[in-house]
């Protein structure tokens, strides 16, 4: 029994599903989300307001076909970008952006269905780690948490940029092994010494600060060594 007044909620066709409005939703972002038009959505609720959505209120939204996608659906997550999605899935940002011509790809939303272009896969990252970029990530902390070298994050990143690390992508962490490396221009060797063992801390840090930079340019110039590797004698590069 419906009580006078309360319109009952639609019977959707086939091919469709009702959805209770949310606060905040527009029909345009529906239509991003579930991978159709605002349109296709006003055709399947006559009368329907787009301008006048009230929180509560059921309509049909279209099912999204398969054969829309010529490749695979992915579901956006937090943190996601467009820039995080194509790393993850080997494929150009334009490339994911021409398979989503609908998609504000600087307005993403949780939950939202995009299409990843045919022959884009996960990115693959034989025995090492996924670790995915948080907020208060930068490559010192990430290269400090795994003891790895940045050699070792190049190697299973190989077109990572060091200076562009992002919240939301995927980098593949892989063992620490030495690489080899001999100094670059602008830095000379240095042998580490008893003397330069911190009480506290880390001995990356306390070199650091010996030599007035950087935990990240002293691990970018020592490319083949893991934080683990500045012990007393190792031969390491610092600024000249």
């Amino acid at each position: 029994c419906i009580p006078r007044g309360v319109t009952p909620p639609p019977t959707c066709p086939v091919g469709s599903f009702a959805y209770t409005i949310k606060p905040g939703d527009t029909l345009y972002q529906l239509a991003i989300t579930y991978n159709t038009t605002v349109q296709a959505i006003m055709n399947l609720n006559p009368g329907l307001d787009p301008n006048n959505l009230r929180v509560g209120q059921v309509i049909c939204i279209p099912k999204s076909s398969p054969s829309e996608c010529d490749g695979l659906y992915y579901v956006v997550r937090p943190g996601d970008t467009f820039y995080s999605i194509a790393m993850k899935y080997n494929v150009t940002v334009a490339e994911l952006m021409a398979a989503n011509p609908g998609v504000d790809p600087n307005n993403l939303r949780v939950g939202q269905m995009i299409c990843i272009p045919k022959g884009g896969h996960p990115k693959p990252c034989p025995g090492g780690t996924i670790h995915v970029v948080r907020e208060n990530d930068s490559l010192s902390t990430i290269l400090l948490r795994y003891n790895i070298s940045v050699m070792d994050l190049m190697a299973g990143n190989p077109n990572l940029d060091l200076d562009r690390i992002r919240v939301g992508q995927e980098l593949c962490i892989l063992p620490h092994k030495d690489r080899g490396c001999p100094c670059k221009k602008g830095t000379k060797p240095y042998t580490i010494h008893e003397s330069d063992i911190p009480s506290h801390g880390t001995v990356v840090g306390a070199l650091a600060m010996k030599f007035n930079t950087s935990i990240s340019y002293l691990m970018q110039a020592n490319p083949n060594m893991a934080p683990g590797d500045f012990k007393v004698g190792a031969v390491i590069c610092v600024p000249d």
